[in-house]
């Protein structure tokens, strides 16, 4: 099974605004797209890193994708210096 399986009711205790199947579009042909989600906003959600990378910019800053993943799929996530806390 899922390695979050085990965990599924304490992700229902908590009061996440969103999964990730929440950032997909889907179109008529099925294929999936992601929604971007506008800078500033808030997103809460639970899930786990299952891959990390993280990388110097051409100015020496750091930044970072993350792949995280829930009991349904798996997102990609950008890092940008300004965000990113080491």
């Amino acid at each position: 099974g899922h390695p979050l399986s085990d965990f599924k009711g304490q992700f229902d205790k908590f009061s996440f605004n969103t999964g990730i199947l929440d950032f997909y579009e889907e179109d008529e042909e099925g294929n999936k797209t992601y929604t971007e989600i506008k800078e500033g906003e808030r997103v809460v959600m639970g899930g786990i890193i299952s891959e990390f990378k993280r990388l110097s910019t051409k100015s020496g800053q750091t930044m970072a994708f993350v792949k995280v993943e829930d009991l349904y799929g798996q997102i990609e996530v950008i890092f940008f210096p300004k965000n990113f806390v080491a």
